[in-house]
């Protein structure tokens, strides 16, 4: 009877391990399933090519529509597209610019004043593939801040550098009393005149504050500590300074 008794009880712990056993095992792909439906945070796309002389210089070619291209507003673009066959064509709506060339390489010029997303298109031997341009504000919050005239001009106060990006003909007819002027396209080849001031406030404008964007992004990647632009550039400083007047 006790043997009959202990059977009976190991049959049951059997059913209950196997019953176990089972919901476990039930449970385990909707447990991998949660798993899968988290997604990581979108890492933040990288901009895009490399500012020489103040034109960010982008490379691109066949196969290019895999990723978007990220640049900066404000920014002077040169995008060289380089295809397989001779006879390539390279546009971006948007901004109604497009060039052609007889090679199997063409450049084209795009200011980016405007953010947002553009397309990006390219012929080559017949075929057309689109890309993808992203116009976002250029930020950088530990060194770079861009203002309002207003909050430009209270900056001006203690040790400071202001710096005019613009050319000498644009500096002779208007410019900000006390600016150095050292064009965009310059800047990087006379950064060591200015290296001074590398933890000195430094405030930056332009004619609309586009070039002062690029003029900005040279500093900040050659160690300079604080940089403030002047959004709207001398154009906005006028009005603000006539208005002050009335």
């Amino acid at each position: 009877m006790l043997k009959k008794k202990s059977i009976i009880i190991l049959s049951s712990a059997l059913v209950l391990v196997m019953l176990f056993a089972g919901c476990q095992s039930a449970a385990q792909p909707m447990a991998a399933a949660d798993n899968t439906n988290t997604a990581e945070p979108t890492a933040k796309a990288e901009t895009a090519g490399q500012i020489e002389d103040g034109i960010r210089v982008i490379e691109i070619a066949k196969g290019f529509s895999e990723s978007s291209i990220s640049v900066n507003r404000g920014e002077e673009l040169s995008i060289i597209y380089t295809g397989e066959t001779a006879g390539v064509s390279l546009s971006v709506p948007g901004y109604e610019a497009e060039n052609t060339s007889d090679s199997n390489t063409v450049a084209l010029y795009v200011k980016a004043k405007v953010e947002g997303e553009f397309e990006v298109s390219a012929t080559d031997g017949g075929a057309t593939e689109t890309g993808l341009l992203v116009v976002k504000p250029y930020e950088n919050q530990a060194v770079f801040r861009s203002v309002g005239p207003s909050d430009f001009e209270a900056a001006m106060t203690g040790d400071y550098f202001l710096l005019d990006v613009r050319t000498q003909e644009e500096y002779d007819e208007v410019h900000i009393d006390g600016a150095t002027l050292i064009s965009v396209y310059d800047l990087e080849n006379r950064i060591s005149e200015i290296a001074q001031y590398k933890n000195t406030p430094v405030l930056v404008y332009c004619h609309s504050g586009n070039r002062s964007i690029v003029a900005s992004q040279i500093l900040v990647e050659n160690g300079f500590m604080n940089v403030t632009n002047l959004d709207g550039g001398i154009t906005a400083w006028v009005a603000y300074q006539a208005q002050k007047s009335n």
